[in-house]
């Protein structure tokens, strides 16, 4: 999708894993704008994005949802892909894109399959209860590299400002908009989060704050403990 597509990158510190990141990036896509939208990163972060992305955004307030938005604002494309760091896309996944929109007649935005970075047997389980999740509520979780139309983003008022939940709250808003669009392949994320907590510990906490979001907790109470 040449001079239609761009990636958004949230970061806070992630100086070791982001040029990594943009260096794929630019190899599979490399027609694609690419955005970092940094939180106030302490160590060479934005160095790393001035280096390999088309746009650094210093957002001027903390909050992964906050950067997200800044970050769409901030770009060019007709199609804005929202990307984790510490997660990596397939090769040919523009063209996955492309054809999941062009599919529909009214797309909003797309998802790919959840997957870790782990052999683990632990973590297969946990793919699959994702999309178990999906196929059930619709909602993708942010590591899954959700792509939106800009003019649909735009048209449901993007994320709103909270401290957690965002990719819930967006998919929510977007629903006036189009439908949503699950690839079969997978974007794979890391399980550094997960071993840093506990495998099982951080696994429950999610769900639980997935539950509770559903029973009408705000994000707000949601974000108190949340690491």
């Amino acid at each position: 999708m040449p001079g239609c597509l761009s990636v958004v990158v949230p970061v806070y510190n992630e100086a070791a894993a982001l040029p990594g990141l943009l260096e794929t990036l630019r190899r599979q896509a490399p027609d694609a704008e690419l955005v970092v939208a940094d939180a106030g990163s302490l160590d060479g972060t934005q160095a790393a994005a001035r280096e390999g992305a088309d746009v650094l955004v210093k957002c001027v307030k903390p909050g992964r949802a906050f950067q997200l938005d800044c970050g769409l604002r901030a770009s060019s494309g007709a199609v804005v892909l929202f990307l984790h760091a510490d997660t990596v896309l397939p090769d040919g996944w523009p063209a996955l894109v492309a054809d999941a929109f062009a599919a529909l007649p009214t797309p909003a935005a797309s998802s790919f399959r959840l997957a870790f970075d782990s052999p683990r047997p632990f973590y297969r389980v946990l793919e699959r209860a994702a999309a178990l999740r999906q196929a059930v509520t619709g909602v993708p979780h942010g590591d899954q590299a959700v792509a939106v139309l800009r003019e649909a983003y735009l048209a449901c008022g993007g994320f709103p400002v909270v401290p957690l939940m965002e990719e819930y709250e967006l998919a929510r808003r977007l629903r006036s908009q189009g439908r949503f669009v699950t690839l079969e392949a997978a974007a794979t994320t890391s399980v550094r989060r997960y071993e840093r907590d506990g495998p099982l510990k951080r696994a429950l906490g999610n769900s639980a704050r997935v539950a509770l979001w559903y029973l009408g907790v705000s994000p707000e109470r949601l974000a108190r403990g949340y690491r």
